[in-house]
């Protein structure tokens, strides 16, 4: 059973996701407390383009609002290794293992 962990006490985590359906891309993310109190979420059309390109805007897009919001300890989760792996955090959990 797949479910979601929290943060320590006093981090943010950041949950992200891409998807494409027919020629439609999408993506999104939350920041949520380690209670798992959403404390910001968004949705946006990518355009068109792939599956690895949408994950990599969710992740690039909830980073800046992290970074706007003044969330400076976050954790990052996502479910593709390469966008995972692309990132310099030193904590992160990576779903895909």
């Amino acid at each position: 059973m797949i479910r979601w962990s929290p943060p320590f006490s006093d981090r943010v985590k950041i949950n992200f996701d891409g998807s494409v359906r027919s020629s439609s891309a999408v993506g999104g993310f939350v920041i949520r407390t380690n209670s798992g109190k959403p404390l910001v979420d968004a949705a946006f059309n990518t355009g068109n383009t792939t599956v690895p390109i949408s994950k990599v805007l969710a992740l690039r897009n909830s980073l800046i609002c992290a970074k706007e919001k003044g969330y400076s300890k976050i954790d990052v989760e996502g479910d593709t290794k390469l966008v995972m792996l692309s990132t310099k955090f030193p904590l992160f959990r990576d779903s895909s293992a």
